[in-house]
């Protein structure tokens, strides 16, 4: 996921780093008029996104459930379970504007180009497409704006 820091800094809101800190970002940002406080190009990856990581980590340290994953055991499905509770969880809430993100066109070049237009606090994203930001930067007229301006004179 990325973080649009100025958004952050400007409405005085904390970087989130646990589920309730991203739920408690996603609240304040609704409060203040953000359409989609978390936003991403909508495919059928988008719970991939934001389970993925999640299930990776759960599961890592456990040889248990590696072992029953990698044997496809039925039962290691519960080890599934938690991330995909908690995404049912978060797209209960009102902080991913479905019209929002079917703007978006694409997951690479659409998706990044709409995260420096400066509406969208977080955007979630694969990290191919997050590494390329930098290569995009100075392609949006929105972001180079904002950094002039923010520059020193």
């Amino acid at each position: 996921m990325l973080v649009n820091e100025d958004l952050f800094e400007k409405e005085g809101i904390a970087i989130p780093h646990t589920y309730d800190e991203l739920l408690a970002a996603c609240k304040s940002f609704k409060e203040k008029g953000y359409a989609s406080p978390l936003a991403g190009y909508m495919n059928d990856r988008m719970g991939y996104y934001m389970t993925y990581p999640d299930i990776a980590y759960n599961v890592s340290n456990d040889p248990d459930a590696i072992a029953a994953l990698n044997a496809l055991k039925p039962e290691a499905g519960e080890y599934l379970r938690p991330s995909m509770e908690r995404l049912a969880d978060f797209f209960s809430y009102d902080y991913f504007d479905k019209k929002t993100c079917e703007e978006i066109s694409d997951d690479y070049e659409s998706l990044i180009f709409r995260f420096f237009e400066g509406d969208i606090p977080m955007m979630v994203a694969q990290g191919d497409i997050a590494s390329g930001t930098g290569k995009r930067e100075a392609m949006s007229e929105a972001f180079t704006a904002r950094i002039r301006l923010a520059k020193p004179k």
